[in-house]
C-alpha cells in the first residue's frame, strides 16, 4: 500500500514538473498563489490561464496553487479592501451583512457604488502586497524545487547501480 500511494506521488509530481526547470516550477507556484488571491472571485483562474500561457509556465502547478489559496482569497478580501481604503484616505464601507441590506434598501445604486470602490480598493491592496508575498514564495520555493531535482536526479542514478550490482 505505501509502495503503491508512493509511487502515485511520483507520477503526480512527475506530471506537476512535466518539462519544468525549477525556477519555472517555482515561479509558477509563485504566481499561481500571487495571483489566486487577487480579490475578485472568479478572475484568478482565468488570469493564472493567461500568465501560465503567455509566460511559458506550468499551468496545472499554477493552478493548483491558485485553488490551494482559495481560502486565504476569501480571508483577505476584507484587508485588501481596508488596506485600499487607507491608501486613498476613501471612508470604510460597512461589510456586515444587515448593513449591507440596510444600504441595499435605502439606496441600492449608491450601495452598488459603493461595493464597486469596495472592490477597486481590495485590487489596489493586493497590488501593493503582490509584488513582496511573490518575492517571498518564490524565493522560498527555488531552493526546495532545486534540492528536489537534484534527488529526483539522483535517485534514478543510485537505482540503476543498485540493479546493475545485483
Amino acid at each position: 500500500m505505501i509502495q503503491a500511494i508512493s509511487r502515485l506521488n511520483a507520477k503526480f509530481l512527475g506530471f506537476l514538473s512535466q518539462g519544468s526547470t525549477p525556477r519555472n516550477l517555482a515561479l509558477s507556484l509563485a504566481l499561481g498563489m500571487v495571483v489566486g488571491l487577487f480579490p475578485v472571485l472568479g478572475l484568478s483562474t482565468l488570469l493564472c490561464t493567461i500568465l501560465a500561457l503567455v509566460f511559458r509556465l506550468n499551468l496545472p502547478a499554477m493552478q493548483a496553487a491558485n485553488y490551494g489559496v482559495y481560502p486565504l482569497q476569501l480571508m483577505l478580501m476584507l484587508p485588501f479592501a481596508r488596506l485600499g481604503e487607507k491608501v486613498f484616505h476613501a471612508r470604510a464601507i460597512p461589510f456586515s451583512p444587515l448593513k449591507l441590506s440596510s444600504m441595499l434598501q435605502q439606496d441600492m445604486f449608491r450601495t452598488l457604488h459603493d461595493l464597486g470602490q469596495a472592490a477597486l480598493h481590495a485590487m489596489a491592496g493586493w497590488a501593493l502586497v503582490a509584488p513582496l508575498l511573490m518575492l517571498c514564495v518564490y524565493s522560498t520555493a527555488h531552493p526546495m524545487f532545486r534540492a528536489l531535482a537534484k534527488k529526483f536526479q539522483a535517485e534514478p542514478l543510485k537505482a540503476k547501480t543498485a540493479s546493475a550490482a545485483l
